[in-house]
């Protein structure tokens, strides 16, 4: 998974231990996150998804909802790479503060 630099979690998260990592550190920031109007659309090894994502800071309780996009990649059944994108990444941050 590729985490924009922005973002509390940022960086690459490789493999199962990186991606429980990545989920383990996103529970610390947020207490709630929950996906609304989920689109999924798949070409060869490519998923295209896009949603609206509603986030509940754990620190302060501030709730942010942004459109969300992903694209997975797979090969052989398996998800190879992640790479989100945020709607407003310095939205999210000063929600956070």
């Amino acid at each position: 998974m590729h985490e924009p630099r922005s973002l509390p979690y940022a960086g690459d998260w490789n493999g199962l231990d990186g991606v429980g990592a990545l989920f383990r550190k996103m529970r610390e920031i947020w207490s709630d996150v929950a996906v609304e109007d989920l689109r999924v659309a798949q070409n060869d090894d490519m998923v295209f998804m896009s949603c609206t994502l509603s986030r509940t800071s754990r620190a302060n309780g501030a709730t942010i909802k942004q459109p969300f996009a992903e694209v997975l990649r797979f090969k052989d059944d398996r998800l190879i790479e992640g790479t989100p994108f945020y709607h407003d990444t310095s939205e999210i941050l000063a929600m956070l503060r």
